[in-house]
């Protein structure tokens, strides 16, 4: 190795070193002062659900200026108080997936809920009978909290695809499947 070559491999190796030390510049920079810290916070991390979790698919129809929601067999709730009322009796499902995912062209967010096989037939009856009425498709848990409501519309198959969505409530609702 010429002098040269190594002479240049020894500066681009100390390079993190003398830039954090200020660098050479003979303008009275203090060689001993340390970095300053940054108080940035890391960045969160996006939410994911992968497993499976035994939820309700229900079509409903919301309820207007319903003050306080309850429970109960004739009524479902989501977790910001809005209120549904069940148009026929409820079915079980599978959750396997839940991810959101930023969109082509990196303008909106996605939100893909995606249940087993088996599902399928729960889903398409559901998403059926809510747009025969005009409603919507609930996913719930085991106390009739609303996890996700989708526009009949929304079901593709054996997945709840929520399209065009920003960020908070494109993670929102996987966080809700997440129990956060």
């Amino acid at each position: 190795m010429s002098w040269r070559r190594s002479t240049a491999a020894a500066l681009l190796a100390s390079a993190p070193l003398w830039a954090t030390l200020g660098g050479c510049g003979g303008q009275g920079d203090d060689a001993t002062t340390a970095p300053t810290p940054t108080s940035e916070a890391p960045l969160p991390r996006q939410p994911v659900f992968t497993g499976r979790l035994d939820v309700i698919v229900q079509p409903a129809l919301g309820v207007v200026n319903e003050e306080d929601c309850t429970p109960a067999h004739n009524r479902a709730c989501s977790a910001d108080g809005q209120a549904f009322v069940p148009i026929t009796d409820p079915a079980p499902a599978t959750l396997v997936e839940a991810r959101a995912r930023l969109a082509e062209g990196h303008t909106s967010w996605t939100t893909v809920l995606r249940f087993d096989a088996a599902s399928r037939a729960a889903l398409t009856r559901a998403a059926a009978r809510a747009g025969a009425a005009g409603g919507m498709v609930l996913v719930m848990d085991a106390d009739r909290l609303v996890l996700a409501a989708a526009p009949f519309t929304l079901v593709r198959g054996r997945s709840i695809v929520f399209d065009d969505l920003d960020k908070p409530d494109a993670w929102q609702l996987v966080e809700n499947v997440l129990g956060d």
